[in-house]
């Protein structure tokens, strides 16, 4: 076992015997801030919620081996879950996503894949898009959060994606939008045939992204993060809290997953928001 980084604790009460919710925070949260956010969603699942504890901070956000034993040790948190538990239910928050993300590109290694058909992952405004390496996978991100410019191609993508499907989604009253689904029929009504089109159709084919409109509940600390650190960010827009997806889109995760059968088939069409 790796040289253990990301500490394991039990947040809420109540047990539910076909499956495991872990949560995996964003950079730089307080302990107090992390069980503020498990326990809105322990509230939700009704049940308890593992939290795997992102130890990452702005000091050691470009730390390579950090990231990779702290991905070591959730894989290892996730397969000591599978079995007893049917099922993990896979949670993460910003920065938390690039941890989950490692964390089930090994587990699909480790394993020969046997587990990602037990594992639902849900991302929330995450630093990365998880692509489809688990039964489900679905990233959310509420219209209007914070998209990075330059960073790195996958930024550039859902940039762009969210540049081009910005009159679309504006026209529709659904409140959860496929993101790839939208971008298609941006892209036919266009007759876009461009290189640039290519390179996102592609990008969507491996990952579900879906955009949630709503108001956010609490406002963000977003702001009190120095304008320096943060100098690429598009237009110095907000970044929501975990908190802000459990008022928005997590009461819909927990009520599908409530209603599921213990052994779930695969569930990553697009189609469905949820």
């Amino acid at each position: 076992m790796s040289a253990h980084v990301g500490s394991v604790f039990v947040v809420g009460q109540g047990h539910v015997a076909k499956q495991t919710v872990i949560y995996c925070n964003d950079i730089n949260r307080t302990k107090t801030e992390i069980e503020k956010s498990a326990g809105h969603i322990s509230q939700l699942f009704k049940q308890e919620v593992l939290v795997f504890h992102n130890p990452t901070t702005f000091a050691t956000m470009t730390n390579a081996d950090l990231q990779e034993k702290a991905a070591n040790n959730l894989m290892e948190t996730i397969e000591t879950c599978l079995p007893p538990r049917a099922r993990v239910v896979l949670l993460a928050h910003g920065h938390g996503a690039m941890v989950v993300r490692r964390a089930l590109e090994k587990l699909a290694v480790d394993s020969q894949n046997t587990h990602g058909n037990k594992i639902h992952c849900y991302t929330f405004g995450g630093a990365t898009m998880v692509p489809r390496l688990a039964s489900k996978v679905h990233n959310y991100v509420i219209d209007g959060e914070a998209v990075s410019k330059g960073v790195s191609d996958e930024q550039s993508h859902m940039k762009a994606a969210l540049e081009m499907t910005k009159p679309f989604r504006d026209g529709t009253e659904e409140p959860i939008i496929n993101l790839g689904k939208a971008l298609q029929k941006v892209i036919k009504k266009s007759a876009k045939t461009d290189k640039g089109a290519a390179i996102l159709t592609k990008y969507f084919a491996s990952c579900d992204v879906f955009v949630v409109k709503g108001q956010a509940r609490e406002a963000s600390d977003w702001s009190l993060i120095k304008k320096e650190v943060f100098a690429d960010v598009a237009n110095n827009a907000g970044k929501y809290s975990m908190l802000d997806y459990s008022q928005i889109v997590l009461p819909l995760i927990a009520q599908a997953e409530a209603t599921m059968p213990s052994q779930s088939s695969s569930s990553n069409d697009a189609t469905a928001a949820i």
